[in-house]
C-alpha cells in the first residue's frame, strides 16, 4: 500500500495536520477531522510494524510507538500524538538513511 513507506506516510500526513491547522480558523469539527486522519497516515507504517511483530509474538518499538500515539489521542493530547510520530518517523527515515 501506499502509505507502508514511511516517507510518503510522514509527508502527507504532516500536510493533512498542516491544512488541518488552517482549518482551525473557520471550521473546529474539520479541524479535529483532518487532525485525526494525519495522525492515522503518520501512524500507518508503525501500525503494520506492530501487526506483523504480534504476529510473530514479539514486541518491537513499533508497537510501543503505537501504543503511545493511541494513548495520547484517547487522553486528548492530539499534539503529543504528533510529536511523537513525528519524531520516531524522522528518526527511522534517517536511520535508513544512515
Amino acid at each position: 500500500m501506499l502509505f507502508q513507506d514511511r516517507k510518503i506516510a510522514t509527508i502527507v500526513g504532516m500536510i493533512f495536520l498542516a491544512v488541518s491547522l488552517f482549518a482551525s480558523f473557520y471550521a473546529p469539527n474539520l479541524f479535529l477531522i483532518l487532525y485525526l486522519i494525519g495522525i492515522l497516515i503518520m501512524m500507518y507504517p508503525s501500525l503494520y510494524g506492530a501487526v506483523k511483530s504480534i504476529k510473530n509474538l514479539k514486541i518491537k518499538v513499533d508497537t510501543l510507538m503505537v501504543i503511545a500515539t493511541i494513548g495520547a489521542t484517547i487522553l486528548g493530547h492530539l499534539e503529543d500524538a504528533v510529536l511523537i510520530l513525528l519524531l520516531y518517523n524522522i528518526a527511522e527515515i534517517l536511520e535508513d538513511v544512515f
